[in-house]
C-alpha cells in the first residue's frame, strides 16, 4: 500500500521548489527571546506584539480561572452554557471598543468560516482584497456569492471602479485591516465613504491592528478616527496576537450579532473555548487600559527599523504596524538567508508561497514590546553582510 496515499508528487514538488516547512519547538514562553534546543534566540518571529502571552498579569488571571472554573468548557455554549469568564470577555471587548456587542469564536479562521456564509449569499457581490488572508478567502468560497471581484487595496481607484460596475443590490467589501505579510494598512476611511456612496457593507479583519494601532491599541477604526456608530458592517479581530491569548471575536450591532450567534455553523457546532481565554483576555484589555503607551513603543521601534532597512534599500515609506518584510523573491534564497540569521542566533522566519504570491518570498520581521533598538541594530548589522 502507498504510505503517502497518492500524494508523493505533491511531496516531491514541495521539496524541489523549496516549499517544505520545518518547525522549531520552543522550550519556554514566547517573547523577544526564545529557547530552542537549549539555545536562546533573538526572535522576530512571533505575532505576540505586546509581549502579553507570558505577562505575569495574564498568567495570574489564567491560574485564578483554572482554580475557579477548570480548563474545559464542556460543549457549545447553547448546549452546556457559557462560562462566566467568556461572557465577561465579550462584554469587556464591546465596551472597550465601543460596539454594542461582540461574540467569541475559537479562532479567526472559524470566525470567517462561520460569519461570512451568514452575511453573504447567492444574491451578494463580494469585493475581496487580492492579498486577503486564506481564512477570508475560504469563508467567501464557502458562502458561494453571486459574484466575487478581487481588487488591489493599494490602488486608490480599484475598489471604486469595481463598485461602479456592480449591478447587485447587496454588496460586501471584505478585507484584512493590516495585511499580515506586507504590514501595510488598508485605506478603510476611503472605503467607508465608498460603502455609503454605493450601499455596500464592510467586514474588516483587524487581526494585526488590534493592540497595535489606534488610541490605546483599539485598532484600525480608532487609527482612522472612525467610530463604531459610523462603521457600515462588521469588525473582527483575533486575540492570539497582540492580546496574547487565543481565539477571535466579531463586533457589531446587537441585532445582527444575535443572528450570527444563532446561525454561524462554526459557533453552533464547536465546543466553546476554555474559560481561561475569557479571563486572560479581560486581563489583557486591563493591561492596555493601564498602559496606553505600549502601542506607541511598537510604532517607534517600527520607525527605527524602517529607517535602518532604508539604508539597506528594503524599507517602506510608511508602516505603522509591527510587521516589516524584506522581499527576497526566490524561495531557496530566502531559506538560505534565514538560515544564516538562525546560525547567528537570530530567528527571522522565511515566508514562501502559498502564504505570499509566487516570486515574493520574504523575510518577515515582527516586532514586540520586549525588543529594544539594540536588537534591531543586531539584526540589521548581520543582514547588511548578505542582503
Amino acid at each position: 500500500m502507498d504510505s503517502l496515499f497518492g500524494l508523493k508528487p505533491r511531496f516531491d514538488e514541495a521539496y524541489e521548489r523549496g516549499l517544505w516547512r520545518e518547525k522549531h519547538v520552543l522550550e519556554g514562553p514566547q517573547g523577544g527571546r526564545v529557547l530552542v534546543q537549549g539555545k536562546t534566540y533573538l526572535s522576530f518571529a512571533s505575532n505576540d506584539y505586546l509581549s502579553l502571552a507570558s505577562h505575569p498579569v495574564i498568567l495570574e488571571a489564567a491560574h485564578r480561572a483554572l482554580d475557579n472554573y477548570g480548563f474545559g468548557s464542556g460543549s457549545a455554549s447553547w448546549v452546556s452554557g457559557q462560562t462566566q469568564p467568556l461572557e465577561e470577555m465579550e462584554h469587556v471587548l464591546a465596551e472597550w471598543l465601543g460596539f454594542e456587542r461582540t461574540i467569541h469564536f475559537s479562532s479567526g479562521y472559524l470566525a470567517h468560516l462561520g460569519v461570512i456564509p451568514v452575511i453573504v449569499g447567492p444574491d451578494t457581490h463580494v469585493f475581496s482584497a487580492y492579498l486577503n488572508h486564506a481564512s477570508l478567502i475560504d469563508g467567501i468560497r464557502l458562502a458561494r456569492p453571486k459574484e466575487v471581484t478581487l481588487f488591489d487595496h493599494k490602488d486608490p481607484g480599484a475598489l471604486r471602479s469595481a463598485l461602479v460596475q456592480s449591478r447587485s443590490s447587496k454588496k460586501w467589501i471584505i478585507s484584512d485591516g493590516v495585511f499580515s505579510m506586507d504590514g501595510d494598512v488598508a485605506p478603510i476611511l476611503e472605503w467607508v465613504k465608498l460603502a455609503h456612496e454605493f450601499g455596500a457593507y464592510i467586514l474588516v479583519d483587524d487581526a494585526h491592528g488590534l493592540g497595535v494601532l489606534g488610541e490605546g491599541g483599539r485598532g484600525i477604526l480608532s487609527y482612522f478616527g472612525i467610530t463604531p456608530a459610523e462603521w457600515p458592517g462588521l469588525y473582527m479581530a483575533t486575540l492570539g496576537k497582540a492580546m496574547g491569548t487565543s481565539g477571535a471575536f466579531v463586533a457589531g450591532n446587537d441585532a445582527l450579532l444575535s443572528g450570527l450567534e444563532q446561525w454561524s455553523r462554526t459557533k453552533l457546532f464547536s465546543t466553546n473555548s476554555s474559560p481561561l481565554v475569557g479571563a486572560t483576555t479581560v486581563a489583557s484589555v486591563n493591561c492596555l487600559r493601564q498602559n496606553p503607551d505600549w502601542p506607541l513603543k511598537l510604532q517607534q521601534l517600527g520607525e527605527y527599523l524602517e529607517n535602518q532597512l532604508n539604508r539597506l534599500g528594503y524599507g517602506q515609506s510608511k508602516n505603522p504596524s509591527a510587521i516589516h518584510p524584506i522581499i527576497i523573491g526566490d524561495n531557496r534564497a530566502v531559506m538560505q538567508k534565514a538560515q544564516q540569521l538562525w546560525d547567528q542566533g537570530i530567528w527571522v522566519p522565511p515566508i514562501r508561497p502559498p502564504t505570499v504570491p509566487e516570486g515574493t518570498a520574504r523575510l518577515r520581521l515582527s516586532l514586540c514590546r520586549q525588543h529594544e533598538r539594540s536588537d534591531i541594530d543586531a539584526v540589521i548589522e548581520l543582514m547588511s553582510h548578505f542582503l
